[in-house]
């Protein structure tokens, strides 16, 4: 098996919390843009948390955050802090979805998709432009959520690549496997501490499993833009 990843798709990455899914996504976004991409591609990941933890790893990877006054010439792999202070994080996802429309080779990051949209019903007119037309204005999407059940569909029915972690709360296994009807949590008892299902829901929609990260990693044969 081999899989191919463009920096333009949709990749939705479902996971509770303690799951690997924040680490998971960094490498997988960072697979797509190099550090330093020539081609003119960027990251911008979404922090709605804030989390300290998060930030140190963000860091190692070579994300800078946009109030740094070199953001610019610094990396390509950015990072844009949705603070409250500066009003509501929803509509500053908004607008960070449209300026990234408007530039286009961007693959926005939501860290946690649900603290980015309206409401559970709506993702909001930003990231919905994403969902529909970022593709041919070369902005991809990665979305992170532990809470399936009580997002916008959009992030689950517009997926290019599907991602499914370690889930315990019963309503989101049932969610879970509407998707993928064998979905099963990872086999903790194995170590699989982080595992995961993966399909390719516009290639051959075929559902794989691998025990780790690094199981994920190995088959990917088209990387950076």
């Amino acid at each position: 098996m081999a899989i191919e990843l463009r920096p333009q798709d949709r990749y939705s990455v479902v996971g509770k919390t303690g799951s690997g899914k924040t680490l998971f996504t960094i490498a997988l976004v960072c697979l797509l843009v190099d550090l330093n991409n020539r081609a003119g591609w960027e990251i911008w990941w979404l922090d709605s948390k804030r989390d300290p933890d998060d930030r140190k790893i963000l860091d190692s990877w070579g994300f800078t955050d946009i109030s740094a006054p070199w953001w610019k010439e610094r990396t390509s792999r950015k990072v844009i802090t949705l603070d409250p202070a500066n009003g509501p994080v929803e509509w500053q996802a908004q607008a960070w979805a449209k300026r990234a429309l408007e530039r286009g080779q961007v693959l926005l990051v939501a860290d946690e998709y649900k603290q980015v949209c309206l409401s559970t019903r709506r993702a909001g007119p930003g990231m919905e432009d994403v969902h529909l037309r970022g593709r041919g204005l070369k902005v991809g999407l990665a979305g992170q959520t532990q809470e399936p059940c009580e997002i916008p569909r959009q992030l689950l029915s517009q997926a290019t690549h599907l991602f499914l972690m370690n889930l315990t709360y019963p309503a989101d296994i049932k969610y879970a496997q509407s998707l993928y009807r064998d979905y099963q949590p990872p086999n903790l008892e194995f170590g699989d501490r982080h595992g995961l299902w993966y399909a390719h829901i516009d290639g051959d929609a075929r559902w794989h499993y691998f025990p780790h990260v690094k199981a994920f990693h190995d088959t990917v044969t088209q990387r950076a833009a």
